[in-house]
């Protein structure tokens, strides 16, 4: 049997064409004789020499095929028992980009209520994005556009979804489904793998999605679904959270691949709530970056005004993702919470969930 690290060399000096990379791929899939593989492969086409070298270098041991499954799901798995022992690669497996800090939203259970901290951002521009994919590209298999604000509200969104094609394993798109268009659903269907529509109590929509239009977002929602071909390896899902008895699910049915919902929780804006001494490790430094618009670097989403990272340095040209990730600051708070001293993280110290954040 072939070993996966003679296959990894020959991708390596063979595939410079998605046609090199479709050939390679069905024949490792026969060489290891596993069904498994070719079918995570195949959700991964097309076959870019990017895509693939980053499949194939995570898939090391030979026969071991659920590693490439494990490493596949990595953006859900979480280890609740991290020890002192844990070794951080030099790049986090998951990046959160933040396109738009801003939202056309003033959702009941969303920091976008705080008006106030929103109102002088700006959208993050197409030359910092290129930088970041840059740095990113063979070097971090996830990446999801979502954080603070609604990412299709960036003026070069399209150009960036046509940048960062074929560049990654899985992409993942987090969005409300109010501002999409025909030309921003092609090129959706065309570079994201996984699309999450947020959608909240389907009859009390406008109540809780304040500025929202239910008709509206579940027209762009069967457009989407009128619009994808077999050949888009995309999946779909709504989540939300629910606020009655119903079942929301139903409305979506046939129309998305998923749904998920959760029960409404009121907002509570983490930086004014008691201090606690949990010392519980929190996985989201160990694993994930959100880098906002502007290059800041943050380790936590709750953490909407990013005073965790207000003392990391920013991605930049000359300060890369790489340098980040590993810098002194960034290390401090990995081993602050090692340590069982998350107590001395604002507002790690404060976190409303310190047992499922970890």
């Amino acid at each position: 049997m072939l070993s996966i690290l003679y296959a990894m060399a020959r991708f390596k000096s063979l595939c410079t064409t998605e046609e090199d990379c479709e050939k390679l791929v069905r024949e490792i899939s026969t060489i290891i004789d596993s069904d498994n593989f070719l079918s995570l492969i195949d959700f991964y086409t097309p076959y870019t020499p990017t895509r693939l070298k980053i499949a194939l270098d995570q898939y090391k041991i030979d026969g071991d095929v659920d590693r490439l499954e494990e490493e596949v799901q990595a953006r859900y798995l979480y280890d609740s028992n991290i020890s002192g022992n844990i070794i951080v690669k030099d790049y986090p497996p998951l990046v959160h980009i933040e396109l738009s800090p801003m939202c056309n939203y003033r959702c009941k259970f969303c920091f976008q209520q705080d008006e106030e901290h929103f109102k002088n951002m700006e959208f993050m521009s197409i030359d910092l994005f290129k930088i970041i994919i840059d740095q990113l590209e063979g070097n971090v298999p996830y990446i999801t556009f979502s954080n603070r604000g609604e990412p299709t509200m960036n003026p070069h969104f399209i150009e960036m979804m046509e940048y960062c094609k074929g560049k990654f394993l899985d992409i993942k798109l987090n969005t409300n489904g109010s501002l999409l268009t025909k030309k921003k659903i092609e090129v959706i269907l065309e570079t994201v793998n996984t699309l999450v529509f947020s959608v909240d109590s389907v009859k009390e929509y406008s109540k809780y999605r304040v500025n929202g239009n239910f008709e509206k977002v579940m027209s762009n929602i069967k457009m989407v679904h009128h619009m994808r071909k077999p050949h888009h390896k995309i999946s779909t899902r709504v989540s939300g959270v629910h606020c009655g008895q119903e079942d929301d699910s139903k409305y979506f049915d046939g129309y998305v691949d998923q749904t998920s919902f959760i029960q409404y929780h009121p907002w509570r804006e983490i930086y004014s709530l008691p201090i606690h001494q949990s010392k519980q490790t929190c996985t989201e430094p160990f694993y994930r970056m959100y880098i906002l618009y502007d290059g800041t670097v943050n380790s936590c989403d709750i953490d909407y005004k990013a005073e965790i990272g207000k003392n990391f340095p920013k991605v930049s040209k000359d300060n890369s993702v790489k340098d980040v990730w590993n810098s002194h600051e960034l290390s401090r708070i990995r081993r602050l919470h090692v340590n069982g001293e998350r107590s001395c993280i604002h507002p790690c110290n404060r976190c409303p969930f310190p047992e499922a954040a970890g």
